[in-house]
């Protein structure tokens, strides 16, 4: 019989034995997923089989994710290479067991190089660049052009200023074109941005926070576009207006928000004439109301909710005459009954079962004339 000091040493070595095996083999989890994937809990055993299951195997030199349907139909896979450390060196992902993408590392854990493909062949890469600790840009290749094709390589580079802060983007294509966007900074907020393409440019100014205070479009040097924004610390910091024009049409839109940031006013012109403006009135953050007044008419929208929130009655009028008027929440079997009016007068009137039309009644100075239901033409 073996000693005290022998049992310990065999039960050590047969732990040892049993732990070399379970990693050799794999260890495995399984959660409860999504579609997407995600592990939400562990799945608990005997339980009745969800819709989506995500099944984890760990191995010494990395990990297998499976994502099963109920039943047992791999629909997508992710397999993660490990080095030392903990350091991912590669990842692939599949789905419905076809390679869709394929991920490089370097030895400091930074994407070096990313493949993307159909049916097992190559159709895009992406090299990544870096200098020291410093990201410098990307090289994409597509790898199959389709005929007629515009699609087009390009080479991306990361600009930094001489202090290492980032200063912008210069990409040119294989074809020729280049696009570069540039961005000036103080104390690490953006205060201008500039971005100059083929034909369109694109400028853009900060305040001191880093919002956006004026963004201009250009069309081969000439401004097409011009927006504002003004803002309010009153009774606390937020937009207040925006004001945006259309330099070649003369069209300008202005906007007004209240401090909880809930759009107020709307004003449309053309060349300074008034085209429509619309109101917005809102009860517990809840719009109850839309006023819409152009140049010969009006309208108006009400909406009526339940304790929980949801929408369960809307009216429309025009020039006062209820034109609509949709229940959300009808008495009987319904999910929503639509009257519709002309010249204040039911003509109407459209019962729905989910988003299907089931029943139609027609009006006539607000006398039933005829009903057709769905398949009908009594």
């Amino acid at each position: 019989m073996p000693g005290k000091q022998g049992r310990v040493l065999i039960f050590f070595l047969t732990f040892l034995l049993a732990l070399c095996l379970a990693l050799l083999e794999g260890e495995e989890t399984v959660f409860l997923s999504n579609e997407i994937g995600m592990p939400l809990e562990p799945l608990q055993k005997n339980k009745e089989m969800p819709e989506y299951r995500l099944v984890l195997k760990r191995f010494p030199t990395g990990e297998v994710r499976s994502l099963l349907n109920r039943e047992g139909i791999e629909l997508k896979r992710w397999e993660t290479k490990i080095g030392a450390g903990g350091i991912p060196l590669e990842k692939k992902e599949f789905k419905e067991g076809t390679l869709q993408r394929r991920i490089t590392y370097d030895v400091k854990g930074r994407i070096i190089r990313e493949e993307e493909f159909e049916g097992d062949k190559g159709v895009n890469t992406f090299e990544y660049l870096y200098t020291g600790a410093t990201y410098r840009g990307v090289t994409f290749k597509p790898l199959r052009v389709d005929s007629g094709s515009n699609d087009s390589g390009y080479k991306e580079e990361i600009l930094y200023t001489p202090t290492g802060a980032f200063r912008g983007v210069y990409r040119q294509y294989d074809s020729g074109a280049t696009r570069i966007t540039l961005a000036s900074q103080s104390r690490g907020i953006l205060q201008r941005e500039i971005f100059r393409g083929a034909a369109i440019s694109f400028l853009a100014r900060y305040n001191e926070r880093g919002d956006t205070i004026y963004q201009e479009v250009r069309k081969e040097g000439l401004p097409i576009e011009r927006s504002k924004f003004w803002y309010s610390n009153q009774p606390t910091y937020h937009l207040e207006r925006v004001e945006s024009e259309n330099l070649i049409t003369g069209k300008r839109n202005m906007l007004w928000y209240s401090s909880t940031g809930l759009l107020e006013r709307e004003l449309q012109t053309i060349k300074g004439v008034f085209l429509q403006e619309i109101r917005y009135t809102y009860q517990d953050n809840r719009l109850i109301q839309k006023d819409l007044r152009t140049r010969g008419s009006r309208y108006r929208w009400e909406f009526r909710y339940s304790e929980d929130g949801r929408k369960i009655e809307e009216k429309q009028y025009e020039n006062e005459a209820i034109a609509l008027h949709i229940d959300f929440s009808p008495q009987d079997s319904y999910s929503r009954v639509e009257s519709r009016y002309r010249g204040g007068t039911l003509v109407m009137r459209t019962y729905y079962q989910e988003d299907s039309e089931v029943l139609v009644e027609y009006y006539r100075d607000g006398v039933l004339l005829r009903s057709v239901k769905k398949g009908s033409t009594r």
